[in-house]
């Protein structure tokens, strides 16, 4: 069970990097089509690692392993295609130190906070994937802080709001919280509004650690006093 845990996570974070590798050199994909690849797909290996792994300490083994490969590839551009040329910055390290940071929390503290690391990875690679796609429309758009733009800002509230959600309503094997629906939808808002303003306010990739440990954390102390 564990094995395979193990092989499923890096053979799926693998494939991910040899498709952005693939779109760049084969298809010509810019870099922001490559980069978002790998950034919004990697959330997904939460459910591979929560299903195969569950709260215990092979949690943090594979952001551990991505935190060296990761910072690599971002010294040697190792794997190019997931790193930003234009603007070097450490922002694919900061993803999986951020995952080891909730895996260990969830391992050494509390088991029930392996959910809400799934909701916020989720709500980082979706919402923060996604947002210089929608931030691109120009038409009613406006900007922000530090070139940051309103639709782009409204995604990553809009996806980070509708993964809590989701996640939150699924009937998982062991139930981590047991919320009633109101104060689903309370903690959803305020974790997704606190996602949103963390997303818009970092630079230099650092959104990549601020956004995702400050709404799990937002959600655990809400649905901690509920």
């Amino acid at each position: 069970m564990v094995f395979w845990g193990y092989f499923l996570t890096y053979a799926y974070v693998f494939f991910l990097i040899g498709l952005s590798t693939l779109l760049k050199y084969a298809f010509h994909a810019k870099g922001e089509t490559t980069r978002k690849v790998v950034h919004i797909g990697c959330g997904f290996a939460w459910f591979i690692m929560a299903w195969f792994f569950g709260p215990s300490w092979h949690l943090l083994i594979p952001p551990l392993t991505f935190i060296v490969l990761n910072f690599i590839s971002y010294k040697k551009g190792t794997f190019s295609a997931m790193e930003r040329s234009d603007n070097p910055s450490p922002g694919t390290v900061y993803y999986p130190v951020s995952m080891t940071v909730m895996s260990a929390f969830t391992v050494f503290a509390d088991r029930r906070f392996l959910l809400l690391y799934g909701i916020a990875l989720l709500s980082l690679s979706l919402g923060d994937g996604f947002a210089p796609i929608f931030g691109s429309i120009r038409k009613g758009n406006k900007p922000l802080y530090g070139g940051k733009s309103l639709y782009g800002t409204l995604s990553v509230f809009v996806f980070s709001m509708l993964t809590s959600v989701l996640l939150l309503l699924f009937p998982f094997p062991e139930p981590f919280y047991t919320p009633s629906l109101p104060m689903i939808l309370v903690a959803s808002f305020v974790g997704a509004t606190a996602s949103a303003l963390l997303e818009l306010f970092s630079k230099k990739g650092l959104d990549n650690i601020f956004m995702p440990l400050g709404m799990s954390v937002a959600l655990y102390l809400i649905l901690l006093l509920a």
